[in-house]
Formats: structure tokens, sequence, C-alpha cells
């Protein structure tokens, strides 16, 4: 693994689009170029800092990776299914109905298969409508019904971190159930 101290951090960019707005971030780590594009400013400036403020520390960048050779990545700190909330939430208004369809299906199977089970008590129909039609679903979260609470708690606190797409059996895993 090579490391670099000579890093080059750059304004946020803004780039107006057809399907809204979104920000990067550049920056250069041994001359080599690196772009990072979030959705929000907030995002890319919050990004940007922590580039800027390795750079001061004095922390070393990995060439390769273009990030702070100590950094995190956000993927240990994310849950699954915040991370499928958030991910439907921001798809949400630019997407077909079909479309969210199949995105809520896709990600009510993979849900699903990283927890390995549903709550006790509770049968996989029931558990599966309640990640289908109420957790990713943005209009209808908010008025899911009390039992539906329940599930959807029970998956926030047992739901992995992001870290888990690092481990070849867990993809493995939802690839095969995925296709079935």
């Amino acid at each position: 693994m090579e490391i670099t101290y000579d890093v080059r951090v750059w304004q946020i960019e803004a780039h107006e689009g057809r399907r809204g707005n979104s920000y990067g971030v550049r920056w250069a780590v041994d001359g080599l170029r690196q772009r990072k594009t979030f959705q929000t400013f907030a995002l890319a400036d919050g990004f940007r800092a922590e580039l800027v403020t390795a750079t001061h520390h004095g922390v070393p960048f990995n060439v390769s990776t273009g990030l702070p050779d100590q950094h995190s990545p956000v993927a240990s700190s994310t849950s699954w299914y915040d991370f499928a909330i958030q991910f439907v939430d921001t798809q949400w208004p630019r997407v077909s109905a079909n479309h969210r369809k199949n995105t809520a299906r896709t990600l009510m199977i993979t849900t699903a298969t990283l927890l390995g089970g549903t709550p006790p008590g509770v049968g996989a129909r029931p558990f599966r409508t309640a990640l289908r039609e109420w957790a990713f679903n943005t209009n209808r979260r908010d008025k899911a019904p009390t039992e539906v609470i329940v599930h959807l708690d029970w998956v926030r606190r047992r739901s992995p971190n992001m870290d888990i797409w690092d481990d070849p059996a867990a993809v493995a895993d939802v690839l095969l159930a995925r296709a079935r």
C-alpha cells in the first residue's frame, strides 16, 4: 500500500441537471485526481471538511483509494436498513411507480436475507409485507400501523452495518435469494 502526503483539495462544484442538483468534491492525491458526487451541498461539504482536516493533521493518504489512510469508511457506522431507507427516499421523487415497486421488492428480499430471519412470532409473509409496503414506501412509512412499527423497529435494531458487503458469503447469499 502506497501512502503520500501530497494532497490538494479544491472547492465544491455545483452541477445542475434534469434530475436536480449534485455537488462534486474534487481532490488530488499524489497527482491523481479524485472526485466524489453528493446529492446535497451539506454532504459534499462534510466530506470535503474531512479531507481538509486530515491534511491539516498530517494524516497520510492512500494513493490507490485517494482517502486518508486512517479513514474509516462510512459503511462501518451506517446500518443497511438506514442506508436502504435513505436510498428509497432519495429515489422516490425521480422514479416511476413501477420502479418504486421493484426497488421496494429488491430491498425487501435483500433486507430479509441479511437479517437471516423474522422477528419472533412473526411469519415471513407479514414481515416481508411490512418491509415492502411500509418501510420502503416513502409516502406510507409514517402512517404504518403499530404492529408494522414493531417489526420495523426490530429490523432497525438487528440490521447489519454496511460493511457487511465486504463479506463475500453475505453477498453470495443475497444474490442467491434475489435469483430465486
